[in-house]
């Protein structure tokens, strides 16, 4: 389930609870939540760990452009 499907589903039982209370309702909602905490938080890690390697890729490509295709350096 995307993020954004968590969220809205948890708005609809804060809806649901709103109407019809409970504490049943009530554990169901936070259980809701921490699962769509972790879930977010899992993302965003996976989002920087993207990025890192990302930018890894870019340095090494630099580097590599900047000693040639041989692996000798170049001299502009």
């Amino acid at each position: 389930m995307h993020i954004e499907h968590m969220f809205v589903w948890l708005g609809e039982r804060l809806d649901v609870l709103g109407h019809h209370g409970g504490s049943e309702k009530q554990e169901e909602i936070e259980r809701g939540l921490q699962h769509a905490t972790a879930v977010a938080g899992e993302a965003a890690h996976k989002q920087t760990e993207n990025e890192k390697s990302r930018v890894r890729r870019v340095q090494h490509h630099d580097h590599q452009a900047k000693m040639g295709v041989s692996g000798h350096k170049t001299f502009d």
